[in-house]
């Protein structure tokens, strides 16, 4: 994310904002995941719209390419959390306060 405050307005767009402490939450998973702060600065949150993008990262989202998805192809998306485990790594149990650490290869 450091590089793309560079080029890019970033916002954080997520339901959870409707609870309350969410967006400090949010801000803590940050950095205890190690993102600066001087980075978290430049990353607005986006509560009750969803500015124009040009891009969007999503763990639950299906790219629309002019076809609608099968009812098969959305029950068969994953969230990040639960995708492939590559050899080596523990499976997050979504239980635990972060997922497992992946290498960068």
């Amino acid at each position: 994310m450091s590089t793309l405050v560079e080029s890019f307005d970033v916002f954080i767009v997520t339901t959870r904002l409707n609870h309350a402490g969410a967006k400090q939450a949010i801000r803590d998973w940050f950095i205890t995941h190690g993102l600066p702060m001087s980075v978290l600065d430049r990353v607005d949150f986006a509560e009750g719209i969803k500015p124009p993008s040009i891009v969007m990262v999503d763990d639950r989202a299906f790219r629309f390419e002019g076809v609608f998805p099968s009812v098969g192809e959305l029950r068969a998306l994953k969230p990040w959390y639960k995708a492939r485990v590559l050899p080596g790594e523990a499976q997050w149990d979504n239980e635990s306060a972060s997922p497992p650490e992946r290498s960068e290869e």
